[in-house]
């Protein structure tokens, strides 16, 4: 089969009807609390010594993004998009693949790598018994009361992820083809697909 036909075949059958917000975050809270929480739950609990907790910290900060990439570029759409009935494809409507899905979470992926950025010199920096018996959340709450400048570049970058998450549901609702910010700078499109597929 070539990349044409491949196209070609997930092609929407009409003109597209484009995702909007609802199903949009219908599809992420599946992905976060059903298939990516129980994840970072279990990393939680986990987190009792030095090397489990720097551990956790790189697994949590790019698990979302990994998956998230993984599944688009493998099957267009992560399994929460497929729960609610929505696909990714490209602008003229083909077929997404790695580049559309690397370009997609690029901005997800830097956030998640400055929040490493700012916590790893306090992990790598603090004795292995100051993280006995604390799990993942009291350990950062401890670090942040000992490194008050990892506190003000935490709060700043949660400060920026907000803002970005502000405006990609702004974009969203004022365009027609309802692209979010990732949309354009990946040149994708969600659409409702009809029927299981």
């Amino acid at each position: 089969m070539t990349m044409r036909t491949k196209s070609i075949k997930n092609l929407p059958k009409s003109s597209p009807v484009y995702a909007g917000f609802w199903l949009r975050l219908g599809a992420i809270l599946f992905d976060n609390f059903v298939v990516l929480a129980p994840l970072t739950y279990l990393f939680h609990f986990l987190a009792a010594d030095k090397l489990t907790s720097i551990l956790f910290l790189v697994v949590t900060g790019l698990l979302s993004w990994a998956y998230c990439v993984i599944c688009l570029g493998l099957l267009s759409r992560t399994l929460g998009m497929k729960l609610v009935g929505i696909k990714v494809f490209k602008v003229d409507l083909g077929t997404v693949g790695w580049k559309e899905a690397l370009l997609r979470y690029v901005v997800d992926l830097l956030l998640a790598l400055a929040f490493m950025y700012v916590q790893f010199p306090a992990f790598i920096g603090t004795a292995p018994e100051f993280f006995i018996g604390k799990d993942y959340g009291h350990l950062i709450i401890a670090l942040e009361s000992l490194n008050p400048i990892m506190k003000t570049s935490d709060s700043l970058i949660l400060h920026l992820a907000y803002l970005w998450t502000f405006s990609e549901v702004i974009v969203l609702l004022m365009n027609r083809k309802k692209r979010a910010i990732h949309d354009f700078i990946a040149g994708t499109v969600v659409t409702v697909q009809k029927g299981s597929e």
